[in-house]
């Protein structure tokens, strides 16, 4: 059987599947669905007119099909640049194709199936295939144009209104939103807290890169720590991250534990950025500010 067979492709790509998402799975598809849920579950003043309150919680496989479909996407784009095996082989030799498990054309014709596949599912399926829709310009502006490349804050917008997009559309599908154009149930109020997520993710998303120093450089890419140098990225780091969680707290009424939590929470990552500077303790610093953001994203429940 040819090794550019659908079906021989496709059964690499699923025996993969996890060493592709890993990176991102727990950092990026579940808060996103944690965002979502959550909002959707405060209801007002964020979400409106929602008769089952709990509808948003049986729609939980929902969120997470729209995440992780639209996440594969995005890994797979973006893991089959030639940038991006180079940096890998550095920072990442685990993943399929610098560890020869898939080749970059056998990723590409898997996509060439997988974004129609992936969009119809989203629009005919979850009512959110305009979201999808944008989700797929940006892996195409972030990835193939470079926008991920040249300007730390390009980059970091870039990737901010990914999280704004992924956020929404979770949200949608939590409450079932109908329509393309739709935004059943969510308030002012609900979207002025996704863009106020999203002013978080802009100013501190460059601490995913403090781990990747050695790969971006590489690769050419001018992500923060390269420009700016490493002390100042760190402190551009530290300063944000201690300003934000009283200030959503205040914003979403948050109770006096969860408020409590998550700044504390942020001092100790602001420590952390600031002193522990090897590229372990880096790594798992990113993973920290994962956690301290699925924390602010249950700042509406009350």
């Amino acid at each position: 059987m040819p090794s550019q067979c659908p079906l021989r492709i496709f059964g690499k790509l699923f025996k993969n599947l996890w060493l592709f998402t890993k990176d991102d799975f727990f950092t990026f598809m579940f808060p996103n669905t944690i965002f979502g849920v959550c909002i959707a579950l405060a209801g007002p003043p964020f979400v409106d007119g929602l008769e089952n309150a709990a509808l948003p919680l049986k729609r939980i496989p929902l969120v997470l099909l729209f995440n992780f479909t639209n996440l594969l996407v995005f890994d797979l784009s973006n893991q089959r640049l030639w940038e991006s095996i180079k940096e890998d082989r550095l920072n990442k030799s685990w993943r399929p194709i610098p560890s020869g498990q898939m080749t970059r054309s056998e990723t590409r014709r898997a996509l060439q199936v997988l974004i129609p596949f992936v969009l119809a599912i989203n629009h005919y399926g979850l009512n959110v295939g305009a979201e999808t829709a944008c989700i797929m310009v940006g892996c195409w502006s972030y990835n193939d144009l470079k926008a991920g490349d040249d300007n730390w804050i390009i980059r970091n917008a870039v990737i901010a209104l990914g999280f704004g997009v992924f956020n929404w559309a979770s949200l949608k599908v939590g409450v079932d939103g109908g329509g393309i154009s739709g935004s059943t149930g969510i308030t002012a109020m609900g979207y002025t807290w996704i863009c106020m997520y999203s002013l978080v993710v802009v100013t501190t998303m460059h601490v995913q890169d403090m781990k990747d120093q050695a790969g971006d450089k590489a690769r050419g890419r001018r992500t923060a720590p390269l420009v700016l140098g490493d002390r100042v990225a760190r402190w551009s780091l530290a300063i944000p991250i201690i300003i934000w969680a009283p200030a959503c707290a205040f914003y979403c009424r948050a109770n006096i534990g969860l408020g409590v939590t998550a700044s504390v929470f942020g001092v100790y990552l602001s420590w952390r950025c600031l002193i522990l500077r090897q590229s372990t303790e880096d790594r798992r610093t990113w993973h920290l500010w994962c956690v301290w953001t699925a924390i602010l994203s249950l700042m509406p429940m009350h």
